[in-house]
């Protein structure tokens, strides 16, 4: 478990498992040393992103007003206003990208991203529009998708036991 764990986070954050497999394997070795007087721990730390698609922060009243991270597709970006349009799985969502330093990052329409940020309601005429205001973003182009869902699926499965 604890070394489906190590794989799954690598894979959470883009890193390439078979590039890393030999550090995976001596981090495996002190987990595993240590993993029974920590076990009953092993929980998200509150306060941390809660890593969830689109669909779920619209369905899910809980994940709004919360630090979260997002997966999805640049459809649309002004960069006078700062705000961005991604979506994933058919739904979109705005990312209002004011705190964020682009000057290393080329934000490219049609291009896959993570934003990590603080998810806030906006009402507009009658109507609620919810944002993330990003702090962090990355380009993850060359994420495998399912393989991402299928870990995020499996660190939930983890988290709840």
């Amino acid at each position: 478990m604890l070394e489906e764990l190590l794989v799954f986070i690598y894979l959470l954050n883009g890193l390439n498992f078979k590039r890393h497999s030999e550090k995976i394997e001596s981090r495996l070795k002190v987990v595993q040393t240590t993993s029974d007087k920590f076990q009953s721990r092993m929980v998200a730390p509150p306060g941390c992103c809660e890593i969830c698609q689109i669909a779920e922060i619209f369905a899910n009243p809980q994940l709004q007003n919360r630090s979260v991270r997002i997966t999805g597709k640049l459809d649309s970006y002004d960069a006078q206003q700062r705000v961005a349009r991604v979506s994933f799985q058919g739904v979109s969502m705005t990312v209002e990208t004011q705190q964020l330093v682009l000057k290393n990052l080329q934000l490219r329409l049609g291009s896959m991203y993570q934003f990590l940020g603080e998810t806030h309601a906006v009402k507009k005429g009658g109507q609620v529009d919810v944002r993330l205001v990003a702090r962090v973003a990355r380009n993850v182009d060359n994420l495998d998708i399912d393989l991402f869902l299928e870990t995020l699926a499996l660190r939930r499965e983890f988290l709840k036991s």
